[in-house]
């Protein structure tokens, strides 16, 4: 098995990917909020390239909440912004959630194409990377960036994934480039103390700007939750684990 790492959508390979299996990062936030809803017990997420989508399919599902994100805060008129500290069960619970953000659910359409298709995050790592060993195909890690820039978060992302897939198999059996490698040893540098790690990108520079800084700190907590996301057309359902 063979693990490669891809830093921005736009350098991603549609036809590459359909063979392979794929992990999505944007730890801050979204793939950390899909991580945080699905384990608080929503039903159902549905991902949009932009609002004015989410907003046409609210139609067909009145009911649904509408979550996105605009400079990071709650886009006017939607149920939901991006907080990972909004998705309590007491909110989500059975819901389907209309999701539209910046970065992370582009992301998602760029990996449309992939054998399967997984949303990684900090919270999830070993559950993510145990769903990634049942199967046998090779691993991609895309991460989301911020702007079309590379984010510093979605690295360290990639490389807890890496990480544990190096501890639950044995080393010989996972083979990987030097990127995928790159973000290994800089989450292995960073394990000790993720929250500091996590704010010294610009990601975490713009929630404290914007007041959210215990959004830092929730998408810190490494294997938190105990959440599969696995993302099936447009929407997720979670993977149960053995």
């Amino acid at each position: 098995m063979n693990v490669s790492l891809v830093l921005l959508p736009s350098d991603a390979d549609p036809e590459n990917m359909q063979e392979n299996q794929v992990v999505v990062f944007d730890v801050l936030r979204a793939t950390s909020t899909m991580t945080t809803a699905i384990a608080a017990g929503a039903e159902q997420i549905r991902f949009f390239a932009d609002p004015d989508a989410a907003l046409a399919t609210r139609r067909e599902y009145p009911h649904a909440l509408l979550c996105g994100e605009k400079g990071c805060l709650k886009i006017p008129g939607f149920d939901l912004g991006n907080s990972p500290l909004e998705f309590r069960p007491e909110v989500v619970r059975g819901q389907v959630i209309l999701m539209a953000t910046t970065n992370g659910t582009k992301a998602v359409h760029a990996a449309r194409s992939a054998r399967r298709l997984f949303a990684g995050s900090l919270l999830n790592a070993r559950a993510t990377a145990e769903a990634l060993l049942r199967n046998p195909e090779n691993i991609v890690l895309l991460c989301a960036g911020t702007d079309n820039h590379p984010a510093l978060e979605d690295i360290l992302g990639a490389g807890a994934v890496m990480s544990e897939l190096k501890n639950l198999a044995a080393d010989s059996a996972i083979g990987s480039t030097d990127l995928a490698m790159t973000a290994y040893f800089a989450f292995r540098q960073a394990a000790a103390d993720m929250y500091s790690a996590l704010s010294n990108a610009q990601g975490a520079r713009n929630l404290v700007a914007a007041g959210l800084s215990g959004d830092i700190v929730h998408c810190s907590r490494l294997n938190g939750l105990p959440s599969v996301v696995q993302i099936a057309g447009d929407q997720l359902a979670t993977v149960p684990r053995a």
